[in-house]
């Protein structure tokens, strides 16, 4: 006997339509949490890569290097011990390079805290050209490098404070992503290294031995060792493996070296002796922190990458989804034709057929 087409045929095709639309639902939900979670990996690769290649992050790193080691406040110390033609050129080199990035960092309309930490910073780097000048007069009477540096002193405190001022406003004071921490470890220890730190503070030990600067040269050390120490901990290649070794091999000798500034001054030793006998070669370090350089722009190509990729995945997924809606709702429209036309168009047909039968006396 053949099944009924009435209510309940039409409540089974809505019951397996029902089903249809929540497995096309359930598909659509999974695609879009794929999707979601590309961009967001899409999205954290580009905060990366903005975090560590910003142009203004680079220009404060340019600035502790013009400052710091092998910069203003290195070459006017070693200028005062030893003078030369050399270290008078490379301090007015250094000096324009630090116009050069305060120029382009104010051209950025810094807010106020900012614009005057920059005027700070011009204003020792001006201060540093001055006091060159009076020492390259003063070497000319032949006046001790210890008397230089006592006349000399410059107060580099407001600077400083500038420069951390700086960092922070930057996001650079402390390493706070893993992604994001041997661009900011690095910067810690080039801090730690420059103005007011390990080289600036050796120098000024050796030129006039105190307990507390030897204890503020320890405490540097301390920190520089340790700012390496966490580089070490995130992902890193053999050069840069090799530039930490390196680093660490310097800080160790700089550690000795002040061991040794004491002991000589104890026997009477000045500061030219003491100068001549722990010179060092400033190349192989100089080196060692450009590998490292060069290791977080390998880093922040990879995280490009990344981005790229995650992007690509993300729209090419995008795609697919939205491909697959359409044939689901073509197929969705199909079936409910289909399933109309068999509850509803072929047996109103057929009774219709029936009626017209009837009415010819069939």
């Amino acid at each position: 006997m053949r099944r009924p087409t009435g209510p309940m045929s039409i409540r089974r095709m809505s019951r397996r339509i029902f089903v249809l639309v929540l497995i096309m639902a359930a598909v659509v939900t999974a695609f879009g949490a794929v999707g979601y979670s590309q961009a967001r990996q899409g999205l954290r690769a580009w905060e990366d890569f903005h975090r560590t290649t910003d142009t203004t992050r680079q220009l404060h790193d340019q600035l502790l290097s013009a400052f710091g080691y092998d910069g203003l406040a290195h070459h006017f110390q070693l200028y005062v011990l030893r003078g030369g033609r050399a270290l008078q050129g490379r301090i007015e080199s250094d000096r324009e390079t630090i116009n050069t990035v305060l120029a382009q960092l104010r051209d950025a309309r810094p807010a106020e805290e900012a614009s005057a930490a920059i005027e700070a910073l011009q204003e020792l780097a001006d201060t540093y050209l001055k006091k060159a000048t009076q020492a390259r007069r003063m070497r000319t009477i032949n006046t001790p490098p210890e008397q230089m540096h006592k006349d000399l002193t410059i107060d580099k405190a407001p600077a400083m404070a500038a420069l951390t001022l700086l960092q922070e406003r930057a996001g650079l004071d402390v390493p706070a992503k893993p992604a994001s921490g041997k661009s900011a470890l690095l910067v810690l220890f080039r801090s730690e290294m420059g103005l007011g730190g390990v080289i600036d503070l050796f120098h000024d030990y050796l030129l006039a031995a105190g307990p507390q600067m030897h204890e503020a040269l320890l405490a540097h050390l301390d920190a520089a060792e340790a700012a390496l120490a966490a580089y070490r901990t995130l992902p890193h290649d053999k050069s840069e493996a090799a530039a930490l070794d390196s680093l660490t091999s310097f800080l160790a000798t700089l550690r000795e070296g002040a061991a040794t500034v004491s002991e000589m001054r104890a026997e009477g030793a000045d500061a030219t002796a003491l100068d001549v006998a722990l010179q060092w070669d400033d190349a192989p370090y100089i080196a060692a922190l450009d590998a490292l350089e060069a290791g977080i722009t390998a880093d922040d190509s990879g995280r490009a990458e990344i981005l790229s990729q995650a992007l690509e995945g993300g729209a090419q997924l995008a795609l697919v989804t939205s491909g697959l809606m359409a044939l689901g709702l073509l197929a969705l429209s199909l079936y409910v034709r289909h399933s109309l036309q068999r509850s509803a168009v072929i047996p109103a047909s057929a009774i219709s057929e029936a009626v017209h039968r009837l009415a010819q006396g069939e």
